[in-house]
C-alpha cells in the first residue's frame, strides 16, 4: 500500500509545485507539524476544549492524509520500506503475515 502511495505522493507534489523534503530530518519535522494539525482537528470536534486558534477549522480526514503523506516521505528519505517494516514488526511479535497464510509463532518467556 505505501509503495503505491509513494508514487502518488511524488506525483502530487510535482503537479502542485510543492517542494519534496530534501532530508529525513526535514520530512520528520513536517510530519510532527502535520500530527499537530491532526490533534487540532480532533480538539476542534470537542466543545469542552479551548483551542489556540478557534477561527482555524481543520478537517480530520485531510489532516490524517497529510500526516500519512509526511510519514511515507520520512520513511522514504530514511530508506525504510514501511510495508516491510510493519510486517517485520508484527512477525517479531509472533504474528507473521508475510506469506500467503498467517503464521502465528508464540515465544516462551524466559525466566
Amino acid at each position: 500500500m505505501v509503495q503505491d502511495a509513494k508514487k502518488y505522493i511524488r506525483r502530487y507534489f510535482n503537479e502542485r509545485g510543492l517542494t519534496y523534503a530534501s532530508s529525513g530530518l526535514d520530512a520528520y519535522l513536517f510530519l510532527v507539524s502535520e500530527v499537530g494539525e491532526v490533534g487540532d482537528a480532533i480538539v476542534h470536534s470537542r466543545d469542552e476544549w479551548v483551542r489556540n486558534h478557534p477561527d482555524k477549522t481543520r478537517d480530520l480526514k485531510e489532516e490524517l492524509a497529510d500526516a500519512y503523506m509526511m510519514l511515507a516521505i520520512t520513511a522514504d528519505l530514511f530508506g525504510v520500506d514501511l510495508d516491510e517494516a510493519l510486517l517485520e514488526k508484527m512477525a517479531n511479535k509472533g504474528y507473521d503475515y508475510r506469506g500467503s497464510q498467517r503464521k502465528v509463532v508464540m515465544y516462551k518467556k524466559e525466566g
